[in-house]
């Protein structure tokens, strides 16, 4: 049986109908409709073809959208955001007809907008077009107060307004609930944002400023304070710098190991060269409060 092309209103029902081997070059290899939704019952369809609605075609009336694989049809969350910070994430959204994937589109422009009260900024690719019926979003910086919640919405220009012969309501938005995180150590809060803390700064308080590096030091950015050769660091939420009492024994620049008479203990910065005794423990344990060390110099 041929295939059907619907473009007037009406309303029509398809009854007690085969529609096989039916092949279209663009979309609906049986039934493509696109005013009105036909009333199907009792019909089958077999070995029909088409690039886009093998059996049946129509129009965009939703998104979806893929966030870690996993597809989402309403609210989606993105959680811990950085504020001010380029997101690490990949949007994937796409278009949904009456129940398929719309793959005929590599035209229409998706885009993110801030959505509801609460005063967030998007900046970066923000506007994106189909390729291959997806809409994909990388590198967009959500601005907003650190440890707050908003909203974002994405939209599609593809998905028309509710027609009078579509009984599926229109859904051309999908609302994105947006988590963003407090600062961290190595960053620096303000009003939008949290600021990472460039090379030759430092930062173990994100409530404050980020810091000049210290004499004696290279700092990296974020947290990484590292001694130069000959110093040490004897806390590591700390940038105290201390000239080692033998200039040979700490040779800078890497993460080393405190010998201490104890079982608590924080991590030296800057050393390499400590003698390690069996009777004496070797602690490294990352952001404990230090206790003073009996070290061997060697």
């Amino acid at each position: 049986m041929a295939g059907l092309s619907e473009g007037f209103s009406c309303q029509y029902k398809i009854s007690n109908s085969l529609f096989t081997n039916n092949t279209a070059g663009q979309y609906g290899g049986a039934i493509a409709w696109t005013t009105t939704k036909p009333h199907i019952i009792e019909s089958d369809f077999s070995f029909n073809s088409a690039p886009y609605g093998n059996d049946i075609s129509s129009f965009p009336i939703s998104l979806y959208l893929n966030i870690s694989h996993s597809r989402l049809l309403s609210t989606a969350i993105l959680p811990d955001l950085a504020p001010g910070q380029v997101t690490k994430l990949t949007l994937e959204a796409g278009l949904l007809d009456n129940g398929h994937l719309v793959t005929n589109d590599d035209s229409s422009i998706a885009e993110l907008v801030a959505d509801g009260p609460t005063k967030l900024t998007i900046s970066g690719q923000i506007k994106v077009v189909a390729v291959k019926r997806v809409y994909i979003f990388t590198g967009f910086t959500v601005l907003g107060k650190p440890g707050s919640q908003a909203s974002i919405k994405l939209s599609s220009s593809a998905i028309p307004s509710n027609l009078q012969g579509d009984p599926d309501p229109h859904q051309p938005s999908l609302q994105l609930l947006v988590t963003l995180r407090t600062c961290v150590p190595g960053e620096s809060i303000s009003a939008d944002s949290c600021l990472v803390c460039t090379a030759g700064t430092y930062s173990f308080d994100p409530t404050g400023p980020c810091q000049n590096c210290p004499q004696h030091a290279t700092c990296l950015g974020r947290m990484g304070v590292l001694p130069e050769s000959g110093y040490w660091r004897p806390e590591l939420l700390k940038a105290t710098i201390i000239e080692c009492p033998r200039m040979t024994s700490c040779l800078g620049g890497t993460l080393g190991r405190m010998a201490v008479r104890a079982t608590k203990g924080t991590e030296l910065l800057g050393t390499k060269a400590l003698s390690v005794n069996p009777a004496i423990s070797v602690i490294r344990e990352l952001g404990k409060t230090s206790v003073h060390p009996v070290l061997l110099w060697i």
